[in-house]
């Protein structure tokens, strides 16, 4: 050939612009190309959701504090608030009516619980002394106990008195029959030795009351000289002595009969202390009863007028630290609030850095598949030039599901930090199409595992 061909277009057109160089060459790169690529570059593999941002933590809880009507409500959805603004004010004239009256009833319970000691005074007073008149009728209740110790006093008295007189009077007849048994046993006595005398024609004594009759006797036995009629005297003297110690001891034994049915010496009695200390007691206990009423009712009233003054106190809700308002849906448009209710929480403000939360339902079956520290992603493309994306991170995954109308979920957060710029088109509750991604698989190997378990 001749080498001046070489030098052409014409040759270089022919030999290169043919059907393997225009067709075959590049759809064979291409092919390993998109081998390459299918074995070098991976693919995420992700769970989808939907995410919503919700604060990391709350700041403080607003609750109502009276069960009164309200008057200013400030507590508005995403409201930022400052510590010390005002949120609510409750209705407080039905307060001080109230406060009023339990003032007033308490003013009347210490009078009545200064009557009571006074009462409790007088009932240890041994003088008797009244107490001030009062309108409880515990002056009355004292002098009613003074009149009835009185009572018991003038009935001590007149039975002491009766009593003194009867033993008098007993006194007496016994002491009359007691002389007149020492009288008749003075003479049991002078007739023994007179019948000792006699029968032994001894010497009589000349303090013996009989020493008349043994002079007689003896006269009339020595004017005798009848041995025999000296005896029958003897005898008949002896016989009449005998006699009258008989009827002398009768006497004596009648004169003791008449001293017992005398009767006996009665004790004075000795239960005036121990009535009076009893009806003591008595009113004693009645007034400690009351007293304890009382102070039982000064309690509940001074419990009743702090509680009163706490809902005085308690008749506005302040905000009590910085941040935004997320209000209780239970409570909106409510004008009374029981107290204690949860009005509303405080979130802290969205600012370029917050820490916040990515709530995330995953469902039961692919909740296996979520692990703490795997990557999140939400991202929102609606009414926005520049779509909203957040890079998370799991942080928590619930122990156990939640029931719902759709089926069984688990909750899972997961934690970002809002980069510059992003907070101004942030709000709690903003919700987005959310990815987790639970790993990372070749191109090749995913639409194989597609291909294999479709």
């Amino acid at each position: 050939m001749d080498s001046r061909l070489f030098e052409s277009s014409e040759y270089y057109s022919r030999r290169y612009r043919n059907f393997s160089t225009m067709v075959i060459m590049p759809v064979l790169a291409i092919v390993v190309g998109l081998l390459a690529f299918s074995l070098i570059g991976t693919r995420e593999i992700t769970v989808k959701t939907v995410g919503e941002i919700v604060p990391s933590r709350t700041v403080t809880r607003i609750q109502s504090t009276s069960n009164k009507p309200i008057t200013v409500n400030h507590v508005e959805e995403n409201r930022e608030v400052h510590k010390g603004d005002l949120l609510l004010a409750y209705d407080s004239a039905e307060d001080d009516t109230q406060l009023e009256a339990l003032r007033q009833q308490l003013e009347v319970a210490d009078q009545q619980h200064r009557a009571l000691e006074r009462l409790i005074a007088g009932l240890n007073d041994d003088t008797g002394a009244s107490i001030e008149t009062d309108e409880f009728g515990y002056s009355a209740m004292l002098d009613d106990f003074h009149a009835r110790v009185d009572a018991l006093r003038r009935d001590a008295a007149t039975q002491y008195q009766s009593t003194a007189d009867q033993n008098a009077a007993i006194a007496t007849v016994q002491a009359s029959v007691d002389e007149q048994i020492v009288h008749a046993q003075q003479l049991l006595d002078d007739y023994a030795q007179l019948r000792q005398a006699v029968a032994s024609d001894g010497v009589l004594p000349d303090d013996n009351a009989f020493i008349a009759s043994y002079a007689t006797y003896q006269a009339q036995a020595n004017a005798t000289t009848d041995a025999e009629q000296k005896t029958t005297l003897q005898n008949q003297t002896l016989a009449d002595i005998d006699s009258s110690v008989r009827e002398l001891n009768e006497s004596i034994a009648s004169l003791r009969t008449q001293r017992a049915s005398a009767g006996s010496i009665t004790a004075q009695s000795s239960s005036l202390d121990s009535q009076i200390e009893a009806l003591q007691a008595q009113y004693q206990l009645n007034a400690d009863k009351e007293l304890a009423t009382v102070q039982s009712k000064q309690l509940e009233l001074k419990t009743s007028i702090a509680l009163a003054q706490g809902d005085t106190e308690n008749l506005w809700v302040e905000a009590t630290a910085n941040g935004v308002l997320h209000v209780n849906e239970e409570v909106k448009g409510l004008k009374q609030i029981p107290a204690g209710t949860t009005v509303a929480e405080v979130y802290p403000k969205l600012t370029d850095g917050t820490q916040l939360d990515v709530m995330l339902m995953v469902p039961v079956s692919e909740i296996t598949e979520i692990r703490k520290g795997q990557g999140v992603r939400l991202s929102n493309y609606q009414n926005s030039a520049k779509p909203l994306i957040l890079e998370a991170t799991v942080r928590s995954i619930a122990l156990s599901p939640t029931r719902t109308e759709q089926g069984n979920y688990y909750e899972v957060r997961a934690s970002v930090v809002s980069k510059p710029g992003q907070s101004q088109y942030l709000r709690y509750g903003f919700q987005g199409e959310t990815v987790i991604i639970t790993g990372k698989k070749p191109y090749l190997a995913y639409y194989w595992d597609k291909l294999v378990h479709p």
